[in-house]
């Protein structure tokens, strides 16, 4: 079993008690990473089950279109269990640690227009890795992030300049 631990993008419930805006709306959301599920199950011939944030909503359980299998509150157990865990930025990941579980950090252009782009980058740098774009299916190796700053997505510019050490001389020496 391949495990997706999710976070509820489209409408994680502190997006609205810190008036954000959605990491990425539903109608974006859920055929890409849906298509993307697909290529990991051919790829590795095994099914994508999800583990559901457990702060997802019951409404959005019926509205959240993975069309796999989904479990809420099983995260751990499922962790444990699997073959390999995916996510964007879930602090859940630790748990694939502890069970030494392959991790893959998933990502999508959509998402550097706010601070989970940060996040993903981040989290993926503690595990010694890279986020992959869900919709390439590849890793965002760091050419890949600068190159994407340089030419037209003055969002990323924004996230990058609070710590334009990243940019000048701290690029990750990640393999």
């Amino acid at each position: 079993m391949i495990l997706f631990v999710d976070e509820t993008v489209p409408c994680h419930p502190d997006i609205a008690i810190l008036k954000g805006k959605p990491g990425c709306p539903r109608e974006i959301y859920y055929p890409m990473i849906n298509s993307f599920f697909d290529y990991i199950e051919q790829r590795y011939d095994d099914e994508v089950v999800i583990a559901l944030h457990p702060k997802t909503p019951p409404e959005e359980v019926a509205k959240n279109n993975f069309n796999r299998t989904q479990y809420i509150n099983r995260t751990k157990g499922l962790i444990k269990d699997a073959n390999l865990v995916m996510t964007h930025a879930s602090t859940a990941m630790f748990l694939a640690t502890m069970y030494n579980k392959p991790v893959m950090f998933l990502t999508c252009k959509e998402f550097w227009c706010n601070s989970f782009a940060w996040k993903i980058l981040e989290l993926a740098r503690a595990f010694n890795t890279y986020p992959i774009d869900m919709r390439t299916c590849r890793y965002l190796y760091m050419p890949d992030l600068v190159y994407s700053i340089l030419y037209g997505m003055s969002c990323i510019r924004r996230i990058f300049y609070r710590d334009s050490k990243l940019l000048m001389n701290e690029v990750p020496d990640v393999v």
